[in-house]
């Protein structure tokens, strides 16, 4: 039996993350991985999907441009060539990561893994089953689709009438039509790409608001955005069945006038995702919390087994991939410096930061991009008074000179505290300016300390420096 001092389960963003420090540190590390390195992020979900996004923004670009002195004439779309390109970067990152676990000196198994006991893992694969012994055990092993339990959605799914969004990136056609069932991120995403590759798309949501994770003012100023691009969005509508007449798909959905239906020939299934774990066997660990939403984690991803780790989508602390890749250092750090301890190497170190303690960073692609970032909550927030800064695009010079003016960005400063609460951008770029707010929340950056410094010209991160002034209302070009 193989013996590592670390076994990482699993290769997504959370688990090769997690590996690489450990082996940086010198801990001998194994990692198992039952299909691609790079998990759901690399292979089917954060980079494909942002390489197809890329196509759309281009597409709406060009269109907006044909009366602004730049004319092509009809836009035709070679959708193979795109999906191979899309596939073509996945190959380049998941490659590289391969090189980061041989530069490293990671072992790499290939394989299903589930426990034996609290430090061996079985390991299946086609050459057989192996079993490895690890001091430390970090389950990093994901999430997949919500499936509801929605009459017809399984049919649909064995008959390529219904497909989650791992299948809506292997599309070899473009739909003529399509239903996308929630308007959360995924959803959304999906809904605005395959909008602009020319699919007529119909967001259920059964919220009242799309994007419920959201600020209500920033999808409030986007949802008139959606619809000027076509894509039809209609929240407080429950689908409740799925039949199959032919080649058409009708979907029923109940609203509060009653019952909706609508006929489409493809229905992308976007309700969430759902940590995996069930193939593990955890039940052969001795006293591991877990329920149907997750396993049990503290705030440094240490499960009710001193050794054993859970990271990424599986505790449920946050679905994102960079949450996950986060949770992986926190996890390795702590491992690191229990072992120090263990042989007496280190001593007197300030305690380490809990993934609590860390803000979080959230992104919708779309047209425009909407990012927002809100401080941890703490004891602090009861004594809180809130002051507002806004700021729009269409007061901006880089944003006018590429006209982008379709945004806004607002922050919440609390001034007892002195300290910036949150920041939401609707907007070009939202998703790079966003981290201005990350950056502030985290250091517990004051109003001075925000706004003293000088802000290239002209530049869209002046938006960030303008709504940061509107705090005490000394925004420059505010109109």
């Amino acid at each position: 039996m193989k013996t590592f001092d670390a076994i990482v389960i699993g290769g997504g963003p959370a688990g090769y993350v997690a590996a690489i420090g450990l082996a940086k540190a010198g801990v001998n590390t194994c990692i198992i991985e039952g299909d691609r390195l790079g998990g759901t992020c690399l292979n089917y979900g954060c980079i494909p999907t942002k390489s197809l996004y890329h196509y759309a923004k281009l597409i709406h670009t060009i269109h907006k441009h044909q009366d602004l002195g730049i004319s092509t004439g009809p836009i035709s779309l070679d959708f193979k060539k795109i999906m191979e390109d899309k596939q073509k970067t996945v190959e380049t990152l998941v490659s590289g990561v391969e090189s980061l676990m041989k530069s490293n000196k990671i072992t790499v198994i290939n394989g299903i893994a589930e426990f034996e006991d609290d430090y061996v893992v079985r390991v299946k694969s086609e050459d057989g089953v192996q079993r490895i012994h690890g001091d430390y055990l970090l389950i990093a092993s994901g999430s997949s689709p919500v499936l509801p339990p929605i009459s017809g959605l399984l049919d649909g799914l064995q008959m390529h009438k219904v497909i989650t969004s791992k299948e809506a990136l292997t599309l070899s056609l473009i739909p003529p039509r399509m239903v996308i069932i929630g308007g959360g991120v995924i959803g959304m995403e999906f809904a605005t790409i395959y909008n602009q590759f020319g699919t007529q798309v119909t967001v259920l949501e059964a919220a009242d608001s799309l994007l419920p994770s959201f600020n209500k003012e920033l999808v409030k100023r986007y949802k008139p955005l959606a619809k000027k691009q076509t894509i039809q969005t209609l929240t407080s509508s429950m689908v409740t069945q799925i039949e199959y007449e032919d080649d058409i798909v009708k979907v029923t959905y109940k609203t509060k006038n009653g019952e909706e239906v609508i006929e489409t020939d493809l229905v992308l299934c976007a309700v969430g995702r759902k940590p995996v774990y069930e193939n593990l066997e955890l039940t052969k660990l001795s006293g591991i919390i877990y329920d149907e939403r997750k396993v049990i984690a503290d705030d440094f991803c240490q499960t009710t087994i001193s050794h054993i780790y859970a990271i990424g989508d599986v505790n449920g602390k946050s679905l994102l991939a960079h949450s996950a890749s986060k949770q992986g250092v926190i996890a390795s750090e702590s491992i690191i410096r229990q072992m120090a301890l263990r042989h007496k190497l280190v001593s007197g170190q300030a305690e380490p930061k809990g993934f609590s303690q860390y803000c979080i960073p959230q992104v919708a692609f779309l047209i425009p991009e909407l990012s927002q970032v809100s401080a941890p909550r703490n004891d602090k927030d009861e004594a809180a008074e809130l002051l507002n800064g806004k700021f729009s695009y269409r007061s901006n010079g880089m944003a006018l000179a590429h006209h982008e003016t379709d945004g806004i960005c607002k922050v919440d400063y609390d001034q007892v505290n002195e300290r910036l609460t949150f920041m939401g951008i609707l907007g070009e770029s939202s998703s790079e300016l966003i981290h201005v707010g990350v950056h502030g929340i985290d250091h517990g950056l004051d109003y001075h300390e925000l706004v003293d410094s000088i802000v290239a010209h002209p530049s869209l991160s002046e938006i960030i420096h303008e709504t940061l002034l509107d705090i005490n209302k000394m925004s420059i070009h505010q109109i």
